[in-house]
């Protein structure tokens, strides 16, 4: 039998994690768990179920790359499952993964995700299926810094699809409120920032192009004013990506201390 290690980033997921964990227990062999210093019971929730711990931190506005390769070296199976926190396994699902990984027929498989705003299935406007390889055997990947493509398959690896149907989705639970998703763009703005060459058209073109794209081609307006929040919302991503961006290439980042 071939056996999965599940590995979990964790900041702060004291809310969210022991039903992620909970969600996998029966899927996994071994849960390992990085986290970057959480001050809440994420650890103390993360020790109940967790082979292995790790605590390790990068520096602010650094990807999560670093802290992804962490937990696959300690790893013991070549499956990984690379869920976050803030994520669940449907029964059904966890049944179709498992008997996927004893057949190894698949290398690399590619899962729909169910994504979740404000206690609302944002069944489209982009985020449907919103598919992620969220299972891959970690000698067919290579771990990437890009914010949300975290991975690069090798060439010849065998990859599979899980169909989108709703008792095959990974649960997502993206946001409670606006006031953590907007929390949470202003953090993976800025990581993105760093990773991106500044052009004109960051600003000018790329946030109306983005809600556009959703809202018009990808049926957001079919979501009424739930699906309008949440492509103005991406517009503003964007937008701040595009600012900050331009700051950097003008060097208007003040690195000295306040104090002095």
């Amino acid at each position: 039998m071939t056996d999965v290690s599940a590995v979990i980033l964790t900041l702060n997921e004291g809310d969210f994690l022991r039903d992620c964990l909970e969600s996998i227990v029966d899927l996994v062999d071994e849960i390992i768990i990085v986290d970057s210093g959480s001050e809440d019971d994420t650890v103390e929730i993360a020790s109940e179920y967790a082979d292995t711990i790790l605590h390790e931190t990068t520096e602010r506005g650094e990807g999560f790359d670093i802290l992804r390769q962490y937990g696959i070296d300690a790893a013991n199976n070549k499956y990984i499952l690379d869920i976050d926190a803030d994520e669940r396994v449907p029964s059904p699902l966890a049944d179709r993964l498992r008997e996927i990984v004893e057949s190894e027929r698949y290398d690399v498989v590619d899962i729909p995700r169910k994504n979740c705003f404000f206690g609302k299935w944002a069944k489209g406007a982009g985020w449907w299926p919103a598919y992620n390889p969220k299972l891959y055997n970690k000698e067919c990947v290579e771990i990437t810094n890009e914010l949300h493509n975290f991975i690069d398959v090798v060439p010849d690896a065998r990859r599979g699809k899980i169909p989108d149907e709703e008792q095959y989705c990974l649960v997502h639970i993206n946001y409670r409120t606006i006031e953590d998703m907007i929390d949470s763009m202003n953090r993976y703005s800025t990581i993105e920032a760093k990773e991106r060459d500044f052009s004109t058209k960051m600003v000018l073109w790329d946030p109306i192009f983005e809600f556009t794209v959703r809202f018009v081609y990808q049926g957001g307006w079919r979501l009424g004013y739930f699906g309008l929040i949440l492509c103005l919302l991406r517009l503003y991503y964007n937008l701040i990506l595009g600012m900050k961006c331009f700051a950097r290439h003008r060097g208007w980042y003040d690195t000295s201390s306040r104090n002095g």
